[in-house]
Formats: structure tokens, C-alpha cells, sequence
């Protein structure tokens, strides 16, 4: 017999030699010439051999069976970076069982896993989903191996995080606009939203501003202990840009409630004080209340956009409405939507060419002290209903 000899009982691999029972070529003859495992004493055959896989040839007797692999989980999404910190289980893959778990070190590595013969082990991570839950997910699998220096990368991508916020209050907004338009910018995504890639959309119902600041923390502390960077946020609120009477606050505007002991609005100085969240290089945040992109009283040529712009400062693009928004079956034209909260059609919350957006002096009315002077203005349909382009803040 010539060639590598494989124990296929219980996997002994040696180099044939002299045959006398008892040295470490690992087999001898039976008396009808068949050669027989010196280890479980069962038969075995000449098999083909990997250079580097598999026990090495000369190792000890009490090293010899054993099969060993270190494992390296990296990003892949171009940096390459190892993942320090992450949760991981190695599990063999045939059996179902734990083989180690832990925390990546510095460098990546899981440690060295160690099994009696060559298996297919699957390397299991937790990630978060789109419930803000920690989950298990097979990002891929290695082979153990006895090369002391074999070091087997496994690299999986960093996922990003979309949110929105959509504003809910079942007094004001029965049709639940806020959410069916909040639920047509996610379906809209779904084409770029990759969830193989462990990307996550996370959608947050606000009602108070306690809601709205509460959650962004939320957001903030998920996000440093997984360590990805949001690419994209929309805002689906009220808002308001008060020039009068003087003294009146501008912002993000909720539903006051006693549980919230705050104004019910997030002015310009709270927006700026918001936790940084860490955005992708090729980030967009995107606010839809009411004038968002117009400057803001007291504030010179600012903006609500330009508080979230100056506040979440390594976020790529900030868009806002230049105008009132309003509610619209299309994206480019303005179309009246039904109260039925249960419409399925994609709703738009954007600003038009109607109603306040229209200039007024050409309906007859005018601004007095920045304040309009016609109560019943929302009352009167002009314009042509096209769409206002929004304010675009770019870095």
C-alpha cells in the first residue's frame, strides 16, 4: 500500500512505513495482508492528500487526531477591517453543535477551534433587525485545519441603518397619513435596502417630543454597539416656522401630553443638541414638515435643515420642504387623497403649488406683520399643484 492512509472510523491519517503494530504510521497488517487501524483496530485504505490539510505527518500521538482552525471575521464591504467585539458561535455544521463562542478580540480572531477530524463549521454572529432585536446569522463557514499557522477569514458586510420617524396621533390624523406616507418611502427603498447585507429599517411612532428624543438615543445606542453607520432618515412630522406673535417657538411640533413634561415643540437649539449618530459617506437625512427649508425667524438665512445639517455633522445630505406640505397620491403633482385609513395607494408628504404655497398677492391677499391677515386663506384652491422643489444641503 502506498499513499496517505485514512482511518475512515476514526480518522487517523499517517504516512505508510515499516507495518509492525505499534508505530506511528498508525496501521498494521491482519494476517489475510488487509491493513488495520492501530487506534480503533478497524480497516483502512489509501486516500488522496491536500498538502497542508489534515494532521501533519511526524506530529505527536496526542496531536496527531486533532484538527484546528483560526478564525478571522472581517468586514467586506472594502475595508477589510477585522470586527473587535462581536459576539460569535462556532457551530460544526453536520451535528448542530457548539463547538466555541465568545467575543472577537482585536484582531478579528474568534480564537482556535478544535475538532477529532475535518469539519465544516459555520460561523453564526449577532446582528440586529429591523425590530431592534439581537439575532443569530450565519455570515459563513471555515474547515478546521492543523497548519499551526492557518488563520481562515470570514467577511461580512457592516449593514447600514435606514430609519424614519412618522408622527401618529389618532386625534389630528385618523387617516393616518403620516404612516401610509411613511410606509410608501419604505417601500420605495426596498430596491437599495439590502437585508442580506444586514441592513435594517428602523420605523419609530412618535407622538411627543419626549418620543422623538427618546428614540433618536435609541438609535445613537444600537448604533455604537453594532457598530454601522446610518445611510438614510426621514422625519415625518408636524412643524412650524412661527414669526408670530414675537416670541413664538419654531420646530419640529408634537402633540403636548402631561407624561412629557417639555413645550411639545423641538426648536432649533434642541435639534442642534441631539446626539451625533454616525452617517455614511454617502448619508441622507430627509425632513417633510411643514417649511423645514424656509429660514427660520431669529435665525437670519438658517433652517430647520440646517439645524439637523449642522447638528448631525458627518451626515452627507439634509433635504427639506420650502413650503406647507400636504398629503398627494402623486410625487410630482398634487392629487387629494382619501380620509380611508385603510388606502393602500402610495401616499407622498411633500410641498405644491397650491393653497399657502401660492404667492399671495396673486389671490388678493397680503402679509401684514408676517402674519396672515386672511383667516380662511387654507380655504382658497390655486396654484397648479406641481411640486416645489425642497432645499438641498450638501457637503
Amino acid at each position: 500500500m502506498s499513499g496517505p492512509i485514512l482511518c475512515p472510523s476514526c480518522s487517523t491519517v499517517t504516512t505508510p512505513g515499516a507495518v509492525e503494530w505499534g508505530r506511528t504510521n498508525g496501521y498494521r497488517p491482519r494476517t489475510d495482508g488487509a491493513p488495520i487501524c492501530h487506534t480503533c483496530g478497524n480497516l483502512v485504505h489509501s486516500v488522496s492528500y491536500t498538502e497542508g490539510r489534515g494532521p501533519s505527518v511526524g506530529v505527536s500521538p496526542k496531536e496527531k487526531d486533532k484538527y484546528d482552525q483560526q478564525v478571522l471575521i472581517r468586514y467586506k464591504d472594502g475595508t477589510r477591517d477585522p470586527v473587535k467585539g462581536i459576539s460569535y458561535k462556532l457551530i460544526e455544521h453536520a451535528s448542530k453543535k457548539a463547538l466555541k463562542e465568545g467575543e472577537t478580540d482585536e484582531k478579528g480572531l474568534t480564537g482556535r477551534v478544535t475538532t477529532e477530524k475535518p469539519e465544516a463549521v459555520d460561523v453564526i454572529v449577532l446582528r440586529l433587525n429591523d425590530e431592534r432585536q439581537w439575532v443569530e446569522k450565519n455570515i459563513g463557514s471555515v474547515r478546521t485545519d492543523t497548519r499551526q499557522d492557518s488563520i481562515e477569514a470570514v467577511e461580512m458586510y457592516r449593514g447600514r441603518i435606514f430609519f424614519d420617524f412618522r408622527y401618529v396621533n389618532a386625534v389630528s390624523d385618523k387617516p393616518r397619513s403620516f404612516i401610509h406616507a411613511a410606509n410608501t418611502i419604505r417601500r420605495k427603498a426596498q430596491s437599495y435596502v439590502d437585508k442580506y447585507r444586514g441592513d435594517v429599517w428602523w420605523a419609530f411612532e412618535i407622538t411627543t417630543e419626549c418620543e422623538m428624543t427618546s428614540k433618536w438615543q435609541v438609535i445613537y445606542n444600537l448604533q455604537q454597539e453594532a457598530d454601522m453607520e446610518v445611510q438614510e432618515g426621514h422625519i415625518l412630522t408636524h412643524a412650524s416656522k412661527a414669526v408670530w406673535p414675537p416670541g413664538a417657538k419654531s420646530g419640529l411640533e408634537f402633540a403636548p401630553r402631561e407624561e412629557c413634561n417639555k413645550d411639545a415643540t423641538l426648536t432649533m437649539r434642541e435639534i442642534l443638541a441631539l446626539p451625533k449618530l454616525k452617517w455614511s459617506s454617502s448619508s441622507s437625512l430627509h425632513l417633510y414638515g411643514c417649511r423645514t427649508g424656509l429660514p427660520v425667524y431669529g435665525w437670519g438665512d438658517k433652517t430647520m435643515g440646517h439645524a439637523f445639517f449642522e447638528g448631525q455633522d458627518t451626515v452627507k445630505t439634509v433635504t427639506a420642504l420650502k413650503g406647507y406640505g400636504y398629503f398627494s397620491y402623486s410625487a410630482t403633482t398634487y392629487q387629494v387623497i382619501s380620509d380611508d385609513p385603510n388606502d393602500k395607494r402610495d401616499i407622498y408628504l411633500l410641498a405644491y403649488n397650491r393653497r399657502k404655497n401660492v404667492d399671495l398677492t396673486n389671490v388678493g391677499k397680503i402679509w401684514i406683520g408676517m402674519k396672515l391677515e386672511h383667516d380662511n386663506i387654507e380655504e382658497l384652491e390655486s396654484g397648479d399643484g406641481s411640486l416645489i422643489a425642497p432645499l438641498i444641503l450638501r457637503r
